[in-house]
């Protein structure tokens, strides 16, 4: 006679749902372990930050091409008196009605604000209307907004040559007479002593933003 099947203790079913009690929570300790190493990795690993609007870093830097203009001074210049020192450079004209003195005035606010750094940059303004921009009235022009700012009288022939690197686009609207007016590209340049382009500068970037740039571009260790 087969014997009847013994019920199972009150304390064995007490321990088993103790095991599946035990199991259950290993397992989530074991998932909220793998999910807080996962927030820590991405809390370590930084987000990478867009540069601010109109600063435009310029990677690899471009090597622009040499050439020889008038000066303001009265002697010419050329790229290589560029070099050894950042420069920040702007095409414009100077019957300019707004962009042009805009752009000078936003210069000698920010070489204030640069303190000792704006006397280690070279500050050129080239015209791309040379047949009236001459050197004597970029002289006096400049001399408005600092005595340090130097012009250069630009002619088609070198501004079509050096303009490819700088995206350099104008047209001299020669029709409407002597006080003719000049359509030309806005952006700011800042050249390492190389005389290479490393940071591009729209026309309404903050001033603030332009300095931290600057800034952070003459502290890198030279090449």
């Amino acid at each position: 006679m087969t014997p009847p099947n013994r019920p199972t203790s009150r304390s064995q079913t007490a321990r088993n749902n103790l095991i599946g009690v035990l199991v259950i929570g290993l397992l989530l300790i074991a998932i909220v372990g793998v999910l807080s190493l996962r927030t820590l990795g991405n809390l370590q690993t930084p987000t990478p930050t867009q540069p601010p609007y109109g600063v435009i870093p310029v990677d690899p830097p471009i090597v622009t091409q040499d050439f020889t203009l008038p000066g303001s001074s009265g002697a010419s210049f050329s790229q290589s008196d560029l070099k050894g020192k950042y420069t920040l450079l702007f095409f414009g004209y100077t019957h300019c009605p707004d962009y042009c003195p805009t752009t000078l005035t936003n210069w000698k606010n920010l070489k204030l604000a640069l303190g000792s750094d704006g006397s280690k940059l070279n500050w050129i303004f080239v015209s791309v209307d040379g047949a009236r921009d001459t050197p004597e009235v970029m002289q006096r022009y400049l001399s408005r907004f600092d005595s340090a700012f130097i012009g250069l009288s630009g002619n088609d022939t070198v501004l079509h040559k050096i303009g490819p690197d700088y995206g350099l686009d104008y047209t001299l609207h020669t029709e409407q007479g002597a006080n003719y007016s000049v359509d030309h590209t806005t952006r700011q340049y800042l050249l390492d002593p190389k005389a290479q382009i490393v940071e591009e500068f729209a026309f309404d970037v903050a001033q603030a933003d332009m300095a931290a740039a600057i800034r952070q571009a003459m502290a890198k260790p030279s090449a």
